[in-house]
């Protein structure tokens, strides 16, 4: 911005010297030269200052649009990346809180998870599948991007079903314990995959 700025100073000094140049030009040859002190002659001269001045304004006018217009483009690329961090940032916190509601179930038996699940952790994993929900699509960039999303989002939702679903019966605890040895492993490694495959889409932009 400091450079843009010294340029249209120096542009703007140019065709001041330039134009301040002409004028002790055409005085010094009306002194020395009387023809030069006909009224043809000052015609010409007032044509030729008015041209010079509205190249100068022209030269001028098109240096600030330039500048204004790398100014405006800046700012556009500086928004698209902080709303596209935002949005990269949504899809990491639900796989996190999707991992954090895997822990819940490893450490927990199936009365303290009810109890977990409803008192608090089931509005925050929600919270989170309504903040990927808000994202709008279109908005996340590449095709293959929005897939690995929607892959990712699917699959907790899916999980936050069945965290929903848990019952406190007599036969509750074998039924979670079999979820926990079974599902939840193939539960984290769809996860992993997905949000790998999503972050293996930004390294091709940078």
């Amino acid at each position: 911005m400091k450079t843009e700025g010294c340029e249209a100073r120096t542009l703007v000094a140019l065709v001041v010297g330039a134009g301040f140049g002409v004028i002790v030009g055409v005085a010094t040859l009306a002194v020395a030269y009387p023809i030069f002190q006909s009224k043809e002659w000052a015609s010409w001269v007032q044509a030729i200052g008015s041209i010079g001045a509205i190249i100068g304004a022209i030269a001028i006018s098109k240096r600030t649009f330039d500048s204004d217009r790398k100014l405006r483009l800046e700012a556009e690329r500086r928004e698209r990346i902080r709303v596209d961090q935002g949005y990269r940032a949504v899809v990491l916190h639900l796989a996190e809180e999707a991992m954090n509601v895997v822990q819940l179930m490893r450490s927990s038996d199936v009365s303290s998870l009810i109890s977990s699940w409803k008192i608090g952790r089931r509005s925050t994993a929600y919270a989170c599948l309504s903040a990927f929900n808000s994202i709008p699509i279109y908005d996340l960039g590449s095709a293959e991007r929005i897939k690995w999303a929607f892959f990712l989002k699917e699959e907790v939702e899916i999980f936050f079903w069945n965290v929903d679903c848990v019952k406190l019966t007599e036969t509750a605890h074998l039924s979670l314990a079999k979820f926990i040895e079974i599902e939840v492993p193939r539960f984290v490694e769809r996860i992993n995959e997905f949000y790998q495959g999503f972050e293996a889409t930004y390294a091709f932009e940078n």
